[in-house]
């Protein structure tokens, strides 16, 4: 029973385990909550983004001349449309998954859903693995943390995820020409 235990300790890390936990976890959400639902969810933070960006520079002249600082304005009005369209969002997520339960897709909704929560449990992994990986990188880590079963198909997605997103060296290069001007 000893051996089976150290040899399981030695195949499966922490970070196997954290990746294992996080999976069910947004499996059990998805099934839970349904594909459309959890699809809302998923998407409400970037619609509600999108909203502040679009609608911020139609909305701000209406409010200008009721605060005199526009950097207060827009913060202020930002929050505003952010928080009404995430409202928002949550009553048509919830009417929609009331509608969905009700017209008989319950059962297909429940099937995507869990499909839907394990991906999205492996993309909020990988997108955490990869912020911590930026801050401490994997190979520095203890030997309970850096290999394992799954940290290959962790740092495929990490690739990934560090090929979509452009790297903006101009904008550090700028940065250290402002702080070199303050020394």
């Amino acid at each position: 029973m000893e051996s089976a235990f150290n040899s399981f300790k030695n195949i499966v890390t922490i970070l196997d385990l954290a990746l294992i936990i996080f999976i069910i976890y947004n499996f059990i959400s998805g099934s839970r909550n349904g594909f459309i639902s959890s699809l809302i969810s998923f998407l409400k933070w970037i619609l509600a983004f999108f909203s502040v960006k679009f609608l911020l520079p139609i909305l701000r002249p209406y409010v200008d001349g009721i605060i005199s600082s526009k950097l207060l304005t827009d913060i202020i009005l930002g929050s505003v449309i952010f928080f009404i369209i995430l409202f928002l969002i949550l009553l048509i997520n919830k009417s929609l998954k009331n509608t969905v339960k009700w017209s008989g897709l319950g059962s297909v909704d429940t099937i995507f859903g869990s499909i839907f929560g394990f991906i999205k449990g492996y993309i909020y992994f990988v997108f955490l693995f990869t912020i911590i990986n930026f801050i401490h990188p994997y190979d520095k880590w203890n030997d309970s943390f850096n290999k394992g079963v799954s940290l290959n198909i962790i740092l495929w997605g990490n690739e990934i995820i560090i090929e979509t997103f452009p790297k903006r060296y101009e904008y550090i290069d700028k940065s250290r020409e402002k702080l070199d001007k303050f020394k």
